[in-house]
């Protein structure tokens, strides 16, 4: 495999910072740049490298099948419909976020990033958790910061009674539940127990059939999920369209 395809492979195999939606669409770009000059070997190598390096992030896994089934060709059409997703979803989120909300996250996800630089302009307050064991929310609470949107930085068990809602983002979501860091089940549950909406953002391309559930990731029931909000529209978690083969 070329070099190029090698090194992104690891540097995807070793992020533990960025979510799946901005690691999937940094493999897509790569294939465009380098696809073109690759044996279809070395494609293959590189599909099947990408679904190993994260396993349990379902875009890498839809870009991954896409490439060998319909081959380099479906990588543009890939990224421009994650990138009309992200702009779908972020309007969708601001139907959900009221005028000054103060709303809670966990984790870093490029997602709930946009939807939340989307509705600034509503004074909104976002309540971050640091997200340890490696402190993504502190690199999320940053972002905010820099983009002049206030932010609380807490502690992970801290919950304040004062949230409007919690928005999360997804690594995949499957029947059996939401894939997203460790920490976001015991969120949904105190969510549950305070009375406060739960949203999980997320793309059609990280519906999947089966979880895979990595040491620094947990699994929500879908039951905890008030609804997930996708390109598509803001969805019921009991009526998603799981594809057969997905």
């Amino acid at each position: 495999m070329r070099q190029p395809l090698q090194q992104v492979l690891a540097s995807i195999a070793s992020d533990r910072t960025h979510g799946a939606a901005r690691l999937a669409r940094l493999a897509a770009q790569e294939l465009l740049e380098h696809g073109p000059n690759c044996s279809a070997e070395e494609v293959k190598a590189f599909c099947l490298g990408l679904v190993r390096a994260q396993p349990a992030m379902a875009p890498l896994s839809t870009l991954a099948n896409r490439v060998l089934q319909s081959g380099l060709d479906s990588v543009p059409v890939f990224l421009d419909e994650a990138e009309q997703a992200v702009r779908r979803i972020a309007s969708h989120a601001a139907g959900l976020i009221a005028e000054g909300a103060a709303v809670m996250t966990h984790s870093y996800s490029q997602t709930v990033l946009d939807c939340l630089l989307a509705s600034r302009g509503k004074g909104i307050r976002v309540i971050a958790t640091e997200s340890w064991p490696l402190g993504e929310g502190i690199a999320l609470a940053g972002e905010l910061k820099k983009a002049g949107i206030t932010v609380d930085l807490i502690s992970d068990n801290q919950v304040p009674p004062q949230a409007s809602l919690v928005l999360v983002g997804a690594d995949a979501v499957t029947p059996a539940g939401l894939v997203n860091k460790i920490g976001t089940a015991p969120l949904a549950l105190t969510a549950l127990e305070h009375g406060k909406p739960f949203y999980a953002a997320s793309s059609t391309h990280k519906l999947a059939r089966q979880p895979f559930v990595e040491p620094l990731f947990d699994l929500t029931p879908l039951h905890l999920i008030t609804a997930v909000i996708t390109e598509i529209g803001v969805l019921d978690p009991a009526r998603l369209p799981f594809s057969e083969s997905g």
